[in-house]
């Protein structure tokens, strides 16, 4: 880190120490530290134990037992689960099955003839066909 050899730090731990001396800081202890993993898992098991625990489902009602009719049970039931057509709605296709025989091999789309690379002209200069002109002086 100096243009002189003779001046340079031998390594990373003197110029380190050399940092520290000039500003009058202390070196950090770095026994000690946790990893930066194990501070967020213990920072997660601080939110996840601090948490409240979520209030217990009450029962429902005994006027709602699944025996008893529903406004809205019975639209999501007609909605979803389609027992019968209605009569002005289209009757769905049937599927169609196939076999390996109604399968055509396709393969890759046919090129495209591509043009004619085009071939420039070769020039050919020789020294005489230079010609230099110096520039007037002011």
């Amino acid at each position: 880190l100096a243009i002189d050899r003779e001046q340079r730090f031998a390594n990373v731990r003197a110029l380190w120490g050399a940092f520290l001396a000039v500003f009058q800081l202390e070196l950090p202890s770095l026994g000690n530290r946790e990893s930066l993993w194990a501070a967020a898992k213990g920072a997660v098991q601080k939110l996840v134990r601090g948490s409240q625990p979520a209030p217990p489902v009450e029962p429902a009602d005994s006027a709602m037992t699944s025996n008893e009719p529903s406004f809205a049970r019975e639209a999501l039931a007609r909605s979803v689960f389609r027992t019968v057509t209605p009569t002005d709605e289209a009757v769905p296709e049937t599927t169609l099955e196939l076999g390996d025989e109604d399968l055509m091999p396709a393969g890759p789309p046919p090129r495209k003839p591509s043009a004619p690379p085009t071939v420039e002209k070769t020039l050919s200069m020789s020294d005489a066909d230079i010609v230099f002109e110096p520039s007037p002086k002011k």
